[in-house]
């Protein structure tokens, strides 16, 4: 099996949360064509939903968004390490 050499994190975490977003709310929020031209106009380089996401939430905020979801998905490593482990 050939595992990847390098991966892109920001990117990956962008998708969890753009994957999470229900299809209504990602229309309005990240497919947004306004904001898209708006980021655009400030320079930024936008092509997908997922460069809203990373221009528009922090650091702090997409790590308290991808906690919500693990949570949601009945993850979490701290808890589910002894279930992990009998499995």
């Amino acid at each position: 099996m050939k595992m990847p050499e390098e991966t892109d994190t920001v990117r990956y975490r962008a998708a969890l949360i753009y994957r999470a977003t229900v299809e209504k709310d990602r229309k309005i929020l990240w497919d947004n064509k306004d904001i898209w031209k708006s980021l655009s106009d400030k320079g930024h380089e936008v092509v997908t939903g997922l460069d809203v996401i990373d221009y528009v939430l922090l650091a702090g905020e997409k790590d308290r968004i991808i906690e919500t979801i693990d949570s949601i998905s009945g993850f979490d490593a701290g808890n589910n390490l002894e279930e992990v482990a009998k499995n």
